[in-house]
């Protein structure tokens, strides 16, 4: 059984809506990337620094400091035992650093992400690792198969478990009997100074190059980063909740000087919490944001009174929270949490009262789950506060051995059951305002039998579930492989249904749909046919092969047929596809494109597919007050099909944005040829509503779906 995702997602959307992004306190830990509000040193006072090139640099053939760098024998840390070869090919890499010096140690790891199977099934992606060395910086690594690797190389001479010294390189096996070259960067050297407005040196002040390595200022103020990789640095300086932060640009093997990061004149908070009763309201945890960033958190003192300080100019938003932030925040986040904004001026003092009030008292439901009589053991049930975002309301227990459950509510009202999240809905109650409250449910199910005709035992029938309604837990489909020719899916929760069937010679059935109601049992035929072929040429709007893009087949109702990827010719050949209607997907990067057809059965189709520019649209589903409501979301094109668009990172992936996988109030769909859209938004409660939206070439649409 799949981890409670949905918990994970209950705290995570709470989290981020309000850029609560902390479990403790004290000292924050490394800062995120400055939002709208954040103020940020003034580049006017930025450091004139001073550019030094080591005069070893000068020297392209000097290679005497790398060999002192060296180790001997490779460590226990650095040495990495060979994985398993995958094929025969070899391939011959030439690693210089920037001056042209060979590097004569090397980690290597490479990634290959074989292509998806005929059923759409995506393999695990295969890593192989070497560790080599040669004098000449010349190295043959053997081991590869065919396909699209991605290596990445290490130079442990250069710091390497910071990433310095690193980098990542696509190739084509087999890559012919060229040599591949690479640079890798060398690291450079910072050194600065910490100054607060006056121009006073800072000690203690830890200061962050990149987000992922810190150093501390000394009596001086000064820090130094002796090993820092080269490119784009961004040094980043916390004094409590004030930040300044300074932008370098460090070439290989540099060293930059005197760089003064300073600390503009700040203010402060003070600000005093109380109860609903005005009494001073102690041990609170109370937060400092601006934007979507935490600046720092404390606790009210005995007085309900807190200090943020010192607090650069600028707007800021005060967050108070009725709860231990070391502990699960809960559905219950909203409930708990109180704010207010604040202006600070320098050199002032800015003051703020706030109020909480407690939370409300839960109610603790139960019962048992039962379907087709028989208990339900060991899966989930989820119980959802009908309208809102549902997602802060949101409870889940496990199953007993005998079917039993027990949660506590937020509060009393109507609820909405579920057994899991992306299906209908199992149960609706309207708890009333008491400590406990039972409640039994019963799992409505069907079944369905598959009769297979014309196929060359053994087969395999797939159950493909449509509208986003899931077979099973986490998947949108199920097989059974039979030898006689009949196949029976039981307890199969009520929805919309294709059946499709393979044999092992490769022949198919087309897909049959199925809409299935609580307690039915339906019967259907799959007749097996010659299958039909789809190739041709994937040219860009140019007329130019596009090579290494994904094509893809969708059979009726959306159903995955197949895909592959176009040769260096932007050649593609798609085989044993069911005769009938079929669409056909291309898409490199942005560009996408899409064709639709109708096979015949036996025959061979060939096309010409010519890539365009793509867009995208982010849905929004909310009811009519506007407050935002949990739904999965269907894009239909302009015939009413199912469009499936391709990943920019060009694998397969489904237009249904899953409830346990997303915030369920919003839906991005990339990719898209331009064109008319139907949207089509499924709620939580089995409300469906639909909307419209033209995409352009090149340009994000917001299309917001308005619930009934």
């Amino acid at each position: 059984m799949r981890a409670p995702l949905l918990l994970v997602l209950v705290g995570l959307a709470a989290l981020v809506a309000c850029g609560l992004l902390w479990l403790g306190r004290g000292e924050p830990g490394p800062l995120p990337a400055p939002g709208p509000m954040e103020p940020s040193a003034d580049p006017g006072q930025a450091v004139d620094a001073q550019l030094t090139l080591p005069t070893s640099d000068l020297q392209a053939t000097d290679i005497g400091g790398q060999r002192e760098n060296i180790p001997a024998e490779l460590s226990v840390a650095e040495q990495i035992p060979p994985r398993d070869a995958v094929g025969d090919l070899a391939l011959t890499l030439r690693v210089r650093d920037d001056r042209g010096v060979p590097v004569e140690l090397i980690l290597l790891h490479a990634y290959h992400t074989p292509p998806p199977l005929e059923d759409g099934t995506q393999l695990s992606t295969v890593h192989m690792a070497r560790s080599v060395g040669e004098a000449s910086g010349i190295f043959e690594v053997t081991g590869f198969c065919e396909g699209e690797w991605r290596l990445i190389l290490s130079a442990p001479a250069f710091g390497w478990r910071r990433g310095r010294g690193r980098k990542m390189v696509e190739v084509l096996l087999p890559h012919g009997p060229g040599i591949l070259d690479v640079a890798l960067p060398r690291p450079g050297l910072v050194r600065g100074q910490v100054l607060d407005a006056d121009g006073l040196p800072l000690e203690g002040i830890r200061v962050l190059a990149n987000l992922n390595e810190s150093e501390r200022s000394d009596e001086y103020g000064e820090f130094e980063f002796s090993s820092l990789a080269s490119g784009p640095v961004t040094l980043k300086a916390s004094r409590g909740p004030a930040r300044a932060e300074t932008e370098l640009n460090l070439l290989p093997g540099a060293e930059l000087r005197d760089v003064i990061i300073r600390f503009p004149a700040a203010g402060r908070i003070n600000g005093w919490v109380f109860t609903a009763q005005n009494e001073a309201a102690a041990g609170i945890d109370v937060v400092l944001l601006s934007g979507k960033d935490k600046l720092a958190s404390t606790r009210t003192d005995e007085f309900g009174e807190f200090i943020f300080e010192p607090v650069l100019p600028g707007d800021y938003l005060v967050a108070a929270i009725y709860m231990d932030l070391s502990e699960d925040s809960g559905p219950d986040f909203w409930e708990r949490l109180h704010t207010q904004k604040v202006t600070v001026q320098a050199g002032e003092t800015a003051e703020v009262t706030m109020q909480i009030v407690q939370p409300t008292s839960p109610v603790r439901i139960f019962g048992t789950v039962t379907m087709a009589g028989e208990p339900v053991a060991h899966g989930h049930l989820y119980a959802i506060s009908e309208g809102g975002p549902a997602l802060e309301k949101a409870r889940y227990a496990v199953l007993g051995e005998d079917g039993s459950y027990s949660m506590e509510l937020v509060s009393p009202g109507p609820v909405i059951f579920y057994q899991r999240t992306s299906s209908p809905p199992v149960s609706v109650a309207d708890v009333p305002a008491v400590a406990e409250y039972r409640h039994d449910i019963t799992l409505p199910t069907g079944s369905i039998i598959a009769m297979v005709k014309g196929g060359e035992p053994p087969v395999v029938v797939r159950l493909h579930a449509v509208e986003s309604l899931p077979v099973d837990w986490g998947r949108n489909s199920s097989s059974i492989r039979t030898t006689d020719s009949k196949a029976t899916f039981t307890q199969v929760m009520p929805g919309r249904f294709a059946l499709t069937a393979r044999d092992d010679t490769g022949r198919v059935a087309s897909p049959h749909e199925v809409v299935l109601s609580a307690g039915q049992e339906q019967t259907v035929t799959l007749a097996f046919t010659a299958t039909a072929r789809v190739s041709g040429t994937l040219v860009d709007q140019e007329g130019q092969p596009v090579p290494e893009a994904t094509v893809a087949a969708l059979a009726e109702h959306a159903v995955p047929a197949g895909s592959t990827r176009t040769d260096a010719q932007g050649r593609f050949t798609l085989g044993n596809l069911a005769p009938g209607n079929i669409t056909i997907l291309a898409s490199k990067g942005q560009q996408c494109c899409t064709h639709s057809c109708r096979l015949a059965e036996g025959a061979g189709t060939n096309l010409e597919l010519v890539l365009v520019e793509g867009g995208s649209v982010l849905v929004r589903v909310v009811d009519s007050a506007g407050r935002a409501q949990g739904a999965s979301v269907r894009l239909l094109d302009a015939a009413q099909r199912e469009y499936v668009p391709l990943s920019t990172s060009d694998s397969y992936s489904s237009t249904v944005e899953h409830l346990e996988e997303v915030q369920i109030s919003r839906s991005s769909f990339d990719a898209l040829p331009p064109g008319p859209y139907t949207i089509r938004a499924r709620t939580l409660a089995g409300g469906v509503s639909e909307g419209s939206v033209l995409i352009e070439a090149g340009e994000r649409k917001i299309k917001t779906i308005v619930t009934d």
